[in-house]
């Protein structure tokens, strides 16, 4: 589904996949998303959110979706704290295809990690979290709009 595409684009921001290689990330990534959308029983209105990269998103449900995602790839743990080390093996594919954009999400999860806010709810807790990705993301220079490189 197309929102978890949108949204990958903080999570897995990159600087200069090739349409391959940002396709197969996106494969994966949309997989698990169709899953976290029927999981938290998410309205349009809660993927129209996400589409529209509104982090931290205002409905309880849209943040739900960002602790199923973070739970399904174990950077989130049943208790709702964060496995930093887990968050890090979940990009090492990027690290061969674009060592520059690996440096950065590292840099990305230590700085969230030492950041990171903890509440009673996991869904709360995720969208802080996810908060903290984009804000730093974009710091990085690490946005949407550069994504792909041309392959020609």
């Amino acid at each position: 589904m197309k929102t978890f595409v949108v949204i990958c684009a903080f999570v897995f921001g990159a600087n200069a996949l090739t349409q391959e290689q940002y396709g197969e990330i996106m494969k994966k990534v949309s997989v698990v998303g169709n899953g976290c959308v029927q999981k938290e029983n998410a309205t349009p209105e809660d993927m129209a959110q996400l589409i529209a990269h509104e982090i931290p998103p205002s409905t309880h449900t849209a943040k739900c979706i960002l602790a199923c995602f973070y739970e399904h790839y174990k950077m989130m743990k049943p208790d709702g704290t964060f496995d930093k080390q887990a968050a890090i093996d979940a990009f090492h594919e990027i690290k061969a295809m674009d060592a520059d954009l690996y440096g950065k999400i590292l840099q990305i999860i230590d700085t969230c990690e030492e950041q990171k806010k903890i509440t009673d709810d996991r869904c709360e807790t995720a969208s802080l979290m996810a908060t903290c990705v984009k804000n730093q993301a974009e710091a990085l220079g690490v946005t949407k709009e550069a994504f792909l490189v041309s392959e020609s």
